[in-house]
């Protein structure tokens, strides 16, 4: 048989869990807005990064057909094949050095676009997991 001071300690264990739940779940809801308007802002930043990335990309191939085309011109003007050699030679440093620039570029563009979207996401996470915690 239960005693009246015990029936009042889980009378209020009850009442204390009950209004945990639903301060909770409360909470899960609001992050579920923050997280739905985090979404919509990290798919800004995504397609935010995929057009700098691509930009890039396409400025990269456009400089390599540049320097491409000079390099033949070069090539036709030699005025000897010691001469077309260092035309060739030049312009294969030149663009391993111009190409490993540019994708290093666009690797940092795209590890920055994750970077900034996860750190979104991950924060909201922290936020909403340590709210839980205090409740």
């Amino acid at each position: 048989m239960a005693t009246a001071r015990s029936k009042t300690q889980e009378t209020d264990a009850f009442a204390k869990a009950d209004a945990w739940m639903k301060e909770s779940g409360d909470k899960l809801r609001d992050t579920a807005t923050k997280v739905t308007e985090d979404a919509n802002s990290v798919g800004s930043v995504a397609l935010d990064g995929e057009i700098a990335a691509s930009t890039r990309m396409f400025k990269l191939m456009g400089d390599m057909m540049n320097a491409r085309t000079a390099a033949t011109l070069s090539l036709l003007n030699a005025k000897s094949v010691q001469d077309a050699f260092e035309t060739e030679q030049t312009f294969a440093k030149t663009a391993m050095d111009a190409m490993t620039a540019g994708l290093r570029e666009i690797g940092e563009i795209r590890f920055n676009t994750v970077k900034t979207a996860t750190d979104t996401m991950s924060a909201r996470t922290k936020e909403y997991m340590g709210d839980l915690a205090k409740a």
